[in-house]
């Protein structure tokens, strides 16, 4: 366990035996629905250490129960978490926030993911959201244009890029804009390849290998991310060079990986996740968009594909893996 979570979960154990001792008798209970089982890993990290800080501690007055599952299984699971009658709700990427949102308008629901939450009909606006949803965006549409760029900018002789995008995205026609501007302003030809899953990858990798592809922009989509072992395997197969939506992906052998610092965003959660908790209601919490980004250089996979990466890009990357 990295010294910083480690120091954190002690710090949560703290509140928790002192939440004990005080003896408050209320427990409150806190539903997770997301649909990739590895998202919790960073939430118990590092939003359930600033929920103790708030005096929420699971364990002590603090219940959490956590549910995941592919799309098509998250009703029944949003169904399962309304029976444990939480008081506050995190849905983890938009999918699962949509689907809570069909099941209940009134428990408090704290979301992580997305573009906006106003193009994907969560929130009237960013700082009055209006309804039950409150939370943090991750600019999952329009960080793919700086992707390409990257990407670009690493391989300046390409001509042809492609992005693979989600294919039941609620914003699939503004991803698909967003990207062709952003080729357009770089004068590439855009290669877009559709998917929903794993049944689909095939597909989606021959179509960009027909059109010649020379670099692969894997869009920010939540079973994009739980299935980015699979894609990148494909993407090794096909030898196309890729840029991912979170600078961990490059450990898992993107050449790029860029995106908001995760960390600073599920601290938020916990903080949002407290108000919602200590009686705020989340149309008045405002939804907070991410301010710093983190970019990753994968050398190890930029030499198999035989890429010298700038000099430039290595002095901005906060990461360089060898």
């Amino acid at each position: 366990m990295k010294r910083r979570a480690f120091l954190a979960l002690l710090g949560g154990a703290g509140f928790a035996s002192r939440a004990v001792g005080q003896g408050t008798g209320r427990v409150y209970r806190l539903g997770v629905l997301s649909p990739i089982g590895r998202a919790f890993e960073v939430f118990r990290a590092r939003s359930l250490p600033e929920l103790a800080r708030h005096g929420f501690v699971e364990g002590a007055n603090l219940s959490v129960v956590y549910r995941s599952g592919a799309e098509p299984e998250l009703p029944r699971l949003a169904h399962e978490l309304l029976d444990f009658s939480p008081d506050a709700i995190l849905a983890i990427a938009v999918s699962a926030a949509r689907t809570i949102r069909q099941t209940t308008s009134t428990i408090p629901t704290v979301l992580y993911g997305g573009e906006d939450a106003i193009s994907e009909g969560l929130a009237g606006t960013l700082s009055r959201p209006g309804g039950n949803v409150t939370g943090v965006v991750i600019l999952a549409t329009s960080l793919n244009g700086k992707r390409i760029q990257l990407l670009h900018e690493v391989i300046p002789t390409m001509r042809r890029v492609a992005v693979l995008l989600f294919s039941r995205s609620p914003v699939l026609d503004e991803q698909q804009r967003d990207v062709q501007a952003a080729a357009a302003d770089a004068g590439l030809d855009l290669i877009i390849a559709l998917a929903e899953g794993p049944a689909d990858y095939g597909a989606a990798f021959r179509h960009t290998r027909e059109r010649g592809a020379q670099a692969l922009v894997i869009g920010a989509n939540a079973q994009f991310y739980a299935n980015a072992e699979l894609l990148l395997d494909h993407a090794r197969e096909a030898g196309l060079p890729t840029a991912c939506e979170w600078a961990n992906m490059a450990q898992l052998g993107c050449l790029l990986g860029y995106g908001p610092n995760r960390d600073i965003l599920y601290r938020t959660v916990g903080q949002k996740l407290a108000q919602v908790l200590q009686g705020v209601p989340p149309a008045s919490i405002p939804i907070e968009r991410p301010a710093i980004f983190e970019l990753a250089v994968n050398l190890k996979a930029a030499r198999s594909l035989g890429i010298e990466v700038p000099s430039s890009i290595l002095a901005s990357a906060d990461e360089v893996i060898e």
